[in-house]
């Protein structure tokens, strides 16, 4: 049997050591494993029973979290923790950076790897010091993309897209946003609010249905695992299980005065609906694995009433998404005045080759612009012969089969005069947010030139 250790919570509170009392600033990784530890044992098991979710968590009770920060391995289960040899963890080529995360089978279990960074950043120590309860957010983290990888793999559903339409435009997200506050109210006993609710999701549906149909599979997928990973933050920290801590909850991961983006409202949405549906519909679970979202299984059965805007809450969204595209102009406008220029010639590195978990500020599509754009990729590919790193550029996002079989591509323009001599051996390339230096692209279909992987 192998060497498990387990501590308690309270092993880790401040003030229960001299030390800890003499130094408030950090937390080693050691102990900060140490904590998810618990929060695992806390959670996993109890996840991994729940007959209400139909067999979807049931993986939680093998599931396993590999931590790396550099210079020292962890794996992490629902019985405890055990360092490992750091050298093949070192091997699988994986950024150590904090929250860079990636799926494995390691040992043959469900894995995800995590990494954990030479030290926390402030606001998690500080988070962790000042709540003795505060669950660990690379633990909520890890339970949030193992049901990703490990349920929804299963799921028969149609993809979708998560950008939003640039310039972003105020009023679907006023809707959507009255959608989630309604539930908020409903959540606090308003009878009435769900009605409302029904009205506002009714009319985003019908003025916006494009962005209904294409954000439908995100407000399943994302919905679902932010209702997972917020169960799994309640078991861990014994926070009672009422709709008045639930609410509270929500509110601390997505506050009220913040204006969420058309995916981040996916996350709201889903732990707000789910935790409604609880007990009051017993097939509410599985109609939403085969293709129902979370707001449209709860709210199909309830009769629509009209509702008022809260003309407060539409000035601070107009105001909000106004601010935005101010910012947004000037990282995306060149991009695709190049992209429109048929003489631009286009790098082209498949995502395939992505190191690990990417990083995003946003993702938006442009009318009668078929390519996506990433703003503020942060990322590393690892190539053949050489690396890419971004960190905070904007590209774009192609599938194409300009390079052969069809791929998903991030795509980076040229102006003719500014590509190298074809002649080079290698593609040397600093930019603002981006370093690319791989053997010389070869060159793909019409003004393709392609990286491999």
């Amino acid at each position: 049997m192998r060497m498990i250790r387990m501590l308690l919570l309270w092993a880790f509170v401040p003030g229960t050591t001299g030390a800890a009392e003499q130094n408030l600033t950090t937390i080693s990784n050691k102990a900060y494993v140490e904590r998810m530890a618990v929060a695992s044992a806390l959670a996993w098991p109890r996840l991994a029973a729940m007959e209400r979710l139909k067999r979807q968590t049931g993986f939680y009770a093998e599931a396993q979290i590999l931590a790396y920060d550099g210079t020292a391995a962890w794996l992490i289960d629902a019985n405890g923790y055990k360092a490992i040899a750091v050298e093949p963890v070192q091997a699988l080529g994986l950024s150590s950076d904090y929250e860079n995360f990636q799926q494995l089978s390691w040992g043959g279990r469900p894995t995800v790897y995590m990494g954990l960074g030479q030290e926390l950043p402030e606001q998690e120590v500080q988070r962790l010091f000042s709540d003795p309860a505060a669950v660990p957010e690379l633990f909520a983290l890890a339970t949030h993309e193992a049901f990703h990888f490990f349920a929804q793999n299963s799921w028969q559903l149609p993809s979708g897209s998560r950008s939003t339409r640039y310039p972003e435009q105020a009023l679907p997200r006023q809707y959507r946003q009255h959608l989630i506050s309604a539930l908020y109210a409903s959540l606090q006993g308003d009878a009435d609010a769900l009605g409302k609710a029904r009205y506002w999701h009714d009319r985003w549906q019908a003025e916006f249905p494009q962005e209904a149909q294409d954000i439908h599979f995100y407000d399943i997928v994302e919905g679902t695992a932010e209702y997972i990973e917020g169960l799994a933050r309640q078991l861990a920290s014994g926070a009672p299980d009422s709709s008045e801590t639930w609410a509270q909850s929500v509110r601390a991961r997505f506050p009220e005065a913040a204006v969420l983006s058309l995916d981040g409202e996916s996350y709201a949405l889903g732990a707000l609906a789910i935790y409604l549906l609880e007990g009051k519909d017993a097939s509410g679970w599985q109609a939403i694995i085969e293709g129902q979202a979370p707001a449209q299984r709860l709210l199909a059965s309830v009769a629509r009433r009209v509702d008022v805007p809260d003309a407060r809450l539409n000035h601070r969204i107009a105001e909000d998404v106004k601010e935005r595209n101010r910012h947004l102009a000037p990282a995306i406008d060149p991009v695709v005045s190049q992209l429109q220029d048929a003489a631009t010639l286009r790098l082209l590195l498949p995502m395939a080759a992505v190191a690990g978990s990417i990083g995003l500020s946003g993702i938006y599509q442009v009318e009668h612009v078929p390519e996506e754009f990433f703003v503020g990729l942060l990322a590393r590919f690892s190539l053949p012969g050489g690396h890419a790193t971004f960190e905070g550029a904007t590209v774009a996002l192609a599938v194409s089969k300009s390079c052969g079989e069809e791929g998903g591509f991030v795509v980076v323009p040229f102006a003719v005069g500014a590509f190298p001599d074809g002649q080079a051996r290698r593609l040397q390339l600093k930019r603002q947010g981006m370093e690319i230096d791989v053997p010389f692209p070869e060159k793909g279909d019409g003004n393709a030139w392609c990286v491999r992987a």
